[in-house]
This record gives structure tokens, C-alpha cells and sequence, in this order.
């Protein structure tokens, strides 16, 4: 494992670490069951999934958690609930999610982006960073 202190700069962020960084390891994996694997697996695919809001239509994990917090609970805290422009809306079952009807376009997603990006700043002080690549 190599060790080294880092300062990285790229656009507008920047990090002096004071702590040394890990930039190799190497990993030894142990043989398990594929049955015990799969199930697992399986487990943690339905919790994840039953958090998750249902249908076809939705942008799943907008923002970024930053800096030790969540996105998703900044957002809650914002008073962002039910938050919607045109056909796009604030997920009711995870607000770091947005829910689309058909008629939604990509103009109301990115404003209701920037809804929530600025209710969260508002409110909070914190600057939400998008998580997608809006292109």
C-alpha cells in the first residue's frame, strides 16, 4: 500500500489534505457460498428498491450528499415537499428523486433542479451539487 499527501485542485474545488492518502492497496478476497452471495444480494437489492419511488418515469439521486450530510435530508428540511414544475415533482417517498408524468419535459426537470437547489441554499446554507450528467 502506498501513502502519500495529496493537494488536489480541479475547477472550483480544492482539498489540502493533512492526512496521508491511500493511492494503491491491494485486496485479498475470501470464497463464500454462491447461494449465501445471491441471497444477500438479493436482500440488499429489495431494501434498496423498496425506498425507491415505483415506475418507470422518475431521475434517481439528483444531488450529491455533501460533506457528511444528506441530500435527501437537506431536502426534507427545505420544506421541498410536493415541490413541482410542469410534470416534474418531488418524490413523496424519497425527495432525492424526481418523478416524471408523461408529458414532462426536460426543461421542467432542470427547473425543478434548480428549485430545489436553491430552496435547500435558502434554508440551509448548503449548496447542493448535481450528482448527474446533465448533457
Amino acid at each position: 500500500m502506498n501513502l502519500w499527501p495529496i493537494n488536489v485542485k480541479t475547477g472550483n474545488h480544492s482539498s489540502s489534505l493533512d492526512e496521508l492518502a491511500i493511492l494503491d492497496a491491494t485486496f485479498e478476497l475470501e470464497e463464500d457460498d454462491p447461494i449465501s452471495l445471491t441471497k444477500r444480494l438479493q436482500k440488499l437489492w429489495i431494501v434498496h428498491k423498496s425506498v425507491q419511488p415505483k415506475g418507470n418515469h422518475n431521475c434517481g439521486y439528483i444531488f450529491k450528499d455533501p460533506g457528511g450530510l444528506l441530500a435527501t435530508e437537506l431536502i426534507d428540511q427545505s420544506d421541498l415537499s410536493g415541490a413541482q414544475v410542469g410534470a416534474a415533482k418531488l418524490s413523496e417517498e424519497h425527495s432525492n428523486f424526481i418523478v416524471c408524468a408523461n408529458e414532462a419535459t426536460a426543461s421542467d426537470v432542470l427547473r425543478l433542479i434548480d428549485l430545489i437547489r436553491e430552496g435547500v441554499e435558502k434554508r440551509t446554507g448548503t449548496e447542493l451539487e448535481i450528482g448527474i450528467e446533465v448533457w
